[in-house]
Formats: structure tokens, C-alpha cells, sequence
């Protein structure tokens, strides 16, 4: 037994519109980085301060609560003192685990499972989070995830299994699998439990509180956009630390895909947090609300990050 564990749209106000970015940038402390930020953001608090004294303005991030909260970002002044420290920039995904059958599964921190691979059946134990499954075909031998009293049964398909405290959620992103509830208590074990086919798209739920009684798996159908919100998780984040928009942009255009060009004179400009690597809408957004950068397309393909 192997044992893994992973503890604007157009006609908004631009007010309105920098507000719906700033929600959906969901600038958060990302994990195992926490401490190092903090330090950054105390940092540069403290020149702050100093700058202040010196008649100079610095816009500056605040750490509130434990959540690193989007800021300004900080544009820098030509001040008689040491240089700040160099910036970095970090891809960070979600865990990645491959069994010994080729599938692979992807964990949301916090999640944990083993592998109880049989030359009969290949069964994973879901103890605790969410994790997605991306399932290698096998004739011969089922692919079963058991979160609790609940079973995900598939050959060879994709899905992402919830295990909560009072609920276990299947969402099926390829292919079709069986979710099967706990059998009814009061059958004696003779009633067959109850099972649920849950086709790509479509999200089960079995609430655990219902499970006492042999409830069946409630199967909702959900939009396109509302899983890709379910499973967000999944998406790389670029983390940054005082990094320079100079680095902070190419980082960008290598792990989203996009093609933006810098201004040079812009380079200097310095971003710390962490930021969905999809999410180029609302990047460009904030770049003109706390900067003023224009964005202009280029006849290559380019857009263009300048000054208006």
C-alpha cells in the first residue's frame, strides 16, 4: 500500500469594472510562500516610512488578515539609498501525482489519498480534499475512487472528486463514471446501493447526511463556466516578489500564452502577489487603472504595454 499526502464587460463604469477585476485576480498568499512575501511587504513598509520623512511617496502592499491583497503597483522613486532587493517570479501549480497505471492526479492543497492497486481492480482512497483524476484506459481492471461511503467507478475517463465533511461531489470533465452511495442500513446489505451515471459536464452530489439512508447521488448539470470556476485550482498562479514588470511580463506571456511587449521605460515598475496565469483581461485592466499603461495591438500579433 503506497501512502501519498499533500497537506468590463464594455458598458460597466471603469470604477465598477476595476473592482470586478480585482475579484476575479483572487490575489491570495500563495503556499509555502507566505512568510517570504510578508517579509517583502514589511520591507518595503519600513522605507516607506523613511520616504515619507524625505518628502518622497511610495505606494506600497498591505499583508491584512493573512490575505495579500492586490495594491497599487509600486512605481519607483530615484532615492540616495540601497537598491531594493531583487525580484523573483514562481510558476506555481497544483501537485501532480502519477500512479503506477500511467493515470495521473492532480491535488488541491490540503488533499490526501493512497493507492490500493489490486491485479483485479485499481482503487484509490480519497481521505480527505479534492483531487482531479485523469484515468488511463484498462479493460481489465476498473479505476475506483472510495471517498467514504461513496465510490467513483471509471475505465478510462477524467473527473475530480470533492471529499467534504458533509458532502462527496463528482464533477466529470471527459468520459461518463458510475457514482455509487452507501447502501441502506436498513436492508441488512440484501438492497443493491443506490448508483448514479454522470456524464461529462455534469456534477453529483451525495450528501453525507442522507447517506444513512441509501440516498442516491443528486446529479445537477453544470455550465461550461461554472465547472471551470469549480476547478480554478487546477491553474497555474505566477507568484511575484518585487519583481520588476520587465520580468513579471515575459514570465507572463510564457505560461498564459499571450504576446504583450513592454515599454521599456515601464520595466522599472515592481508587483508582488500571486496571479491566475489566465486571467489577461483583468491584468491589463489594473495595469491601466493603477498606472495609466495603454494597450495597444501590434500588425505582428503583439499588443503593446505603453504610456498613453
Amino acid at each position: 500500500m503506497k501512502r501519498r499526502d499533500n497537506q468590463s464587460s464594455a458598458g460597466q463604469p471603469e470604477t465598477e469594472a476595476v473592482q470586478t477585476a480585482l475579484a476575479s485576480l483572487d490575489w491570495a498568499v500563495t503556499r509555502g510562500s507566505a512568510g517570504r512575501i510578508a517579509h517583502n511587504f514589511e520591507v518595503r513598509r519600513t522605507r516607506r516610512r523613511r520616504r515619507v520623512l524625505a518628502g518622497a511617496t511610495l505606494l506600497s502592499g498591505a499583508l491584512i488578515a493573512g490575505t495579500l491583497v492586490w495594491s497599487p503597483w509600486t512605481r519607483t522613486v530615484a532615492l540616495r539609498e540601497a537598491a531594493p532587493p531583487a525580484g523573483s517570479s514562481i510558476v506555481v501549480s497544483p501537485q501532480t501525482e502519477s500512479l503506477p497505471d500511467g493515470s495521473v492526479v492532480e491535488l488541491k492543497p490540503g488533499a490526501r489519498f493512497r493507492v490500493e492497486f489490486e491485479p483485479a481492480m485499481r482503487r484509490v482512497v480519497l481521505e480527505a480534499g479534492e483531487a482531479h483524476f485523469a484515468v488511463c484506459h484498462e479493460a481489465a481492471r476498473q479505476f475506483v475512487v472510495a471517498a467514504g461511503a461513496v465510490e467513483v467507478r471509471a475505465v478510462g475517463t477524467a473527473f475530480a472528486v470533492d471529499y467534504a465533511q458533509r458532502s462527496v461531489a463528482v464533477l466529470v470533465t471527459e468520459g461518463r463514471v458510475a457514482v455509487v452511495g452507501p447502501a441502506d442500513p436498513q436492508s441488512g446489505g440484501a438492497a443493491e446501493r443506490p448508483t448514479e451515471l454522470v456524464e461529462a459536464g455534469q456534477r453529483a452530489v451525495v450528501e453525507l447526511g442522507d447517506a444513512e439512508r441509501g440516498a442516491a447521488a443528486k446529479v445537477l448539470v453544470t455550465a461550461e463556466t461554472a465547472a471551470a470556476e469549480r476547478l480554478a485550482w487546477r491553474l497555474r498562479r505566477l507568484e511575484f516578489s518585487n519583481t520588476r514588470l520587465a520580468q513579471a511580463i515575459p514570465a507572463f506571456n510564457r505560461h498564459a500564452g499571450t504576446r504583450l511587449s513592454l515599454d521599456p521605460t515601464l520595466g522599472a515598475l515592481r508587483v508582488s502577489g500571486s496571479l491566475r496565469a489566465d486571467d489577461l483581461d483583468a491584468l491589463l485592466l489594473l495595469l491601466r487603472s493603477d498606472f495609466g499603461i495603454v494597450t495597444e495591438p501590434q500588425p505582428d500579433g503583439t499588443v503593446a504595454l505603453r504610456r498613453p
